[in-house]
């Protein structure tokens, strides 16, 4: 018998077993808000898959927007802009950004850059941050040049994120 008393041990018992077990079935209730108010948003954010840089890049699209709640859908690739480049991965990438378009009606695609970026060889390859930043710039460049031929209507914003700040391109 726990000596707590009879309340507290069955708080301890549902805490201890209960919820563990629900999160590892992988069960956790939440709020969803998009859930009555239909199937589109206005964006699709094409970002590199490295961690280090999703939480401050979602937490800054109101401010880049200009939006309260900006709705969108983020499609993770290798490198950004590489993704373009690259003529394999550029495949795949099209045909999410089809879906997004046929499916979620956007309208504006963010193309997403990063400072160190792995799939370009970090930041080690680059004589300064500057020089990294200009090499970059070129790259989201030629991959909206790209993406243009097969979207012609889609807006797209250029952004390049190091470690203190955002810059936009347009």
């Amino acid at each position: 018998m726990c000596s707590l008393g009879f309340w507290r041990c069955v708080v301890k018992y549902i805490h201890k077993y209960w919820w563990r077990d629900r999160r590892r079935m992988g069960s956790l209730p939440y709020n969803n808000s998009y859930k009555d108010k239909g199937h589109e948003c206005k964006y699709l954010l094409v970002s590199c898959m490295d961690f280090r840089f999703h939480k401050y890049l979602v937490q800054s699209l109101e401010l880049l927007l200009g939006e309260e709640h900006p709705s969108f859908d983020f499609r993770g690739v290798v490198g950004g802009s590489r993704a373009v480049l690259d003529i394999l991965a550029r495949r795949q990438l099209i045909k999410s950004i089809k879906l997004a378009i046929n499916k979620h009606g956007i309208s504006n695609l963010i193309l997403a850059d990063h400072a160190d970026c792995g799939a370009y060889g970090g930041s080690s390859k680059f004589s300064n941050s500057n020089k990294e930043m200009e090499f970059h710039f070129a790259q989201l460049k030629a991959a909206k040049k790209i993406l243009k031929r097969f979207f012609p209507d889609l807006r797209i914003i250029l952004l390049y994120q190091d470690w203190e700040e955002f810059r936009i391109l347009e």
